[in-house]
């Protein structure tokens, strides 16, 4: 990612949000022709990645811009995301045996 940033110019977390929209654009495929419980739940943990990225990248932009509320309602939403994905998992895995 630094290589590529510094190539494009482009800031890390908005190349890191750009990659994981293309993880959802991908598994929104596969769901499309294969829509089983275990492509489901990949596609959960893609958008909950977008989603933690876009969280990450609102809590840069409040940090750089010296912005505390979108500092906070990103780090809030941070800790949202990563609940959210404890809970998939804990969802997920008494099944997967």
């Amino acid at each position: 990612m630094g290589t590529l940033a510094l190539l494009t110019g482009l800031p890390a977390p908005l190349l890191m949000m750009l990659g994981s929209l293309g993880l959802v654009a991908t598994f929104a495929v596969i769901m499309h022709r294969q829509c089983t419980l275990a492509t489901v739940t990949m596609a959960l943990g893609a958008l909950l990645l977008l989603l933690l990225h876009a969280s990450l990248l609102l809590r840069v932009i409040g940090d750089l811009l010296a912005w505390w509320p979108g500092r906070q309602w990103g780090g809030l939403l941070n800790a949202l995301v990563v609940l959210l994905f404890v809970l998939t998992l804990a969802w997920r895995l008494p099944r997967g045996r």
